[in-house]
């Protein structure tokens, strides 16, 4: 049904709009060195190139919203990239939840 797509579609910018996402992506990207810094000495190989490429994928949709904030299909790209690596760390994502990723 074309209204329900409409609908749908419209929902999904609002989601994705600048004034909802920038602020969280801003701090998770401002936490990623700290949390590396700390602790890279103690994540596997793989948790760690997970969370880099978290990392440059939050900076990607942060360069997206300030370049073209109205373009939600390069941030949804985007997003879609940033699944492929998981949840980010909870220390980061959802600070003071006490969890860590293992």
């Amino acid at each position: 049904d074309a209204a329900f797509d409409g609908l749908l579609d419209n929902l999904v910018g609002q989601l994705l709009s600048k004034d909802v996402m920038v602020e969280p992506l801003r701090l998770l990207h401002e936490e990623f060195p700290r949390y590396l810094q700390t602790h890279r000495a103690t994540l596997a190989p793989e948790d760690l190139q997970r969370c880099t490429k978290q990392q440059a994928v939050v900076a990607k949709i942060l360069r997206a919203y300030e370049e073209n904030p109205e373009d939600t299909d390069t941030v949804a790209q985007l997003m879609q990239e940033m699944q492929q690596y998981g949840p980010p760390p909870t220390e980061i994502a959802a600070p003071g939840t006490g969890c860590s990723v293992s």
